[in-house]
């Protein structure tokens, strides 16, 4: 993400829409990007905030109840009724402090996924799930990513001192090496990405700072972004808890009671196939776009081709400062555009503030949105994260956690589950002609 000497509203927009900024990217393009905020797991660690390490006994019994309700709640992770977890690794931030522990799903022994559980509630409860493995998951398979260090700590007359795994927020995997100087000196940690097994930036030049625009907007983000996050813990404190108590049944009856799913049938599923679809924000809104063309629109073009051609012009989606780039502010005018172009009133609107009510009341009004998120998790059962990126929003559900029902960008066959949450910000378009 770049530095861009902007006031008022853009200063905001390029901390909560760096996603159409570094568009559409792979976890090796990420590697040295993440963390843009000068922050631990998206969260401030200011001494005054009231952050405090989850015991790992309770992190168990997070990943225990959550796997049984995904198992109920979604029907590809049926067979996780009957699973078993187990703690398999603790990850760590960059001051050595816990920042996730990891559980290994097992079915009838053999394994099943993991369970990415927060070791601090400066973050959400839950952070990953999947029937996929982490990065470096199997220690024995190190072997190159020790030679890299060992390359680089001679080249610089250091030596290696200890290591340890650490996680920097979805799309992060690093292992952090220790290294002390020829006098026995400490000297700056190295990490490496064990996505590529590469030496990335020492670990203190890839936290990049960030000034914070001095904004009641950013603040009230920030504040909002903190309520949720401890909505979040008190559920599955209470859910977790041993005793049958008057508010865990209130609270499991609610969520009994709300159970609920909503989707938009119709929306079409396009998928960045080659250099001439680079740029997710055109393409995420070409499915939302292409909807309309077929519900009650015929006006506007539909081939996925020309939808995005149309969109990506009027986004001014280009090759600066990266390939693909859409700048956030511009998403609903291009969308707005294209609907002026066939003498058709403008629709979008940009939301820097959405909430989960919101989700679910445009779902619910048949009205399919685009959602732009900055550092992006993993969908649920997906094996790689989003990171910076632009989805088409089709639906929801509703259970102990939320999840929204997405088009990807990636894929042309199916919708993907994403957990509410799962980024560091997010921005939404929506469309309502």
């Amino acid at each position: 993400m770049t530095q861009l000497k902007k006031t008022g509203v853009v200063l905001l927009l390029l901390l909560v829409a760096g996603m159409a900024i570094v568009p559409c990217v792979s976890a090796a393009d990420l590697s040295e990007n993440n963390n843009q905020f000068g922050t631990v797991n998206g969260e401030s660690k200011n001494p005054s905030d009231d952050v405090t390490i989850v015991e790992i006994s309770d992190a168990e019994s997070i990943a225990i109840l959550n796997a049984k309700d995904l198992a109920i709640t979604v029907p590809d992770f049926a067979d996780w009724k009957n699973s078993a977890v187990k703690h398999s690794k603790t990850y760590y931030d960059l001051n050595d402090q816990e920042a996730a522990y990891v559980f290994d799903v097992r079915v009838d022994g053999e394994y099943a996924g993991y369970i990415l559980i927060s070791a601090t509630t400066g973050n959400y409860p839950v952070l990953e799930i999947t029937k996929g493995r982490l990065p470096g998951y199997n220690e024995a398979m190190t072997p190159d990513t020790e030679k890299s260090v060992e390359k680089f700590a001679s080249e610089k007359g250091l030596t290696i001192t200890e290591s340890k795994p650490v996680y920097l927020g979805s799309l992060s995997y690093y292992r952090k090496y220790s290294m002390v100087n020829q006098n026995g000196v400490k000297a700056s940690d190295v990490l490496v990405d064990e996505h590529t097994n590469q030496v990335v930036k020492d670990a203190k030049s890839t936290v990049i700072d960030q000034e914070t625009p001095d904004s009641e907007l950013t603040e009230k983000m920030q504040a909002d972004k903190k309520a949720d996050i401890k909505a979040q813990w008190d559920k599955q404190r209470i859910l977790i808890s041993d005793t049958d108590s008057k508010e865990r049944t209130a609270l499991l009856n609610s969520i009994q009671a709300t159970k609920s799913s909503g989707y938009v049938y119709g929306v079409p599923l396009f998928k960045q196939v080659s250099d001439v679809y680079d740029g997710c924000s055109p393409m995420a809104s070409s499915m939302v776009v292409g909807y309309w063309s077929t519900h009650g629109y015929p006006a506007l073009p539909s081939a996925r081709a020309t939808l995005f051609t149309q969109l990506a012009s009027a986004m001014g989606t280009s090759n600066w400062p990266w390939t693909g780039t859409t700048w956030p502010w511009d998403i609903d005018d291009g969308i707005n555009t294209v609907f002026y172009t066939y003498t058709l009133k403008s629709p979008a609107a940009n939301d820097y503030f959405p909430g989960w009510s919101g989700f679910v009341s445009e779902i619910n009004a048949g009205r399919p949105f685009v959602l732009n998120m900055l550092n992006g998790g993993i969908s649920v059962g997906g094996s790689q994260a989003y990171g910076d990126h632009s989805v088409a929003v089709v639906g929801y559900v509703t259970s102990i956690n939320n999840f929204v029902t997405i088009h990807d960008t990636w894929d042309d066959t199916n919708y993907h589950l994403l957990q509410d949450g799962s980024w560091n910000n997010i921005m939404t378009t929506w469309v309502r002609p």
